[in-house]
């Protein structure tokens, strides 16, 4: 399906980039020989985590807030609020596997991806990446579906301008 909303094509093009994210981190954590950590000093491996922290701290969690405060309002009131709620529990399941993954990241020099962190990192980013994977998989197929049809054209240019803006819309029209 085509999305005719410039929202619902935003958010797609977002989940495709998560979808590329989480191949990576899979062939990564899938391809590591036992439980031995990448090598620490790797360009690709160094690489990965930097997109992998960016993406969960800022793109994921910023693209659930536009969703819970900006969308999830809209759909209930559409008459999908079994749908919010299944999003919702997701949101709150991958918020759950995010943080313990992001404490065992560290930031830069504080990697704590050595041999003992390793198998909880592997573990914890193999969780996330079916989580999420799914989760992106029902937006795909039944979230933005929804919203092509419940969003007006003044409606999807105040929310698309909002969230390009870095605003979280609010309950919009």
């Amino acid at each position: 399906m085509e999305n005719q909303r410039q929202t619902c094509r935003r958010l797609h093009e977002e989940h495709e980039a998560v979808f590329e994210l989480l191949r990576r981190l899979q062939r990564t954590l899938v391809g590591s020989k036992g439980d031995g950590a990448p090598d620490p000093l790797d360009p690709a491996s160094n690489s990965l985590w930097r997109d992998l922290r960016s993406g969960l701290e800022f793109e994921v969690a910023r693209h659930f807030e536009f969703e819970e405060e900006s969308l999830f309002p809209l759909l209930t009131e559409g008459g999908d609020g079994e749908l919010v709620e299944l999003l919702l529990d997701d949101h709150r399941a991958i918020r759950e596997v995010t943080a313990p993954l992001l404490e065992l990241l560290g930031t830069g020099e504080e990697c704590k991806l050595g041999a003992s962190g390793w198998p909880s990192f592997r573990r914890l980013g193999l969780e996330l990446c079916d989580r999420l994977n799914e989760h992106a998989l029902k937006e795909e197929q039944a979230m933005l579906p929804a919203l092509e049809n419940l969003l007006t054209e003044e409606a999807d240019r105040q929310l698309f301008a909002a969230y390009a803006g870095g605003e979280v819309a609010g309950n919009r029209p």
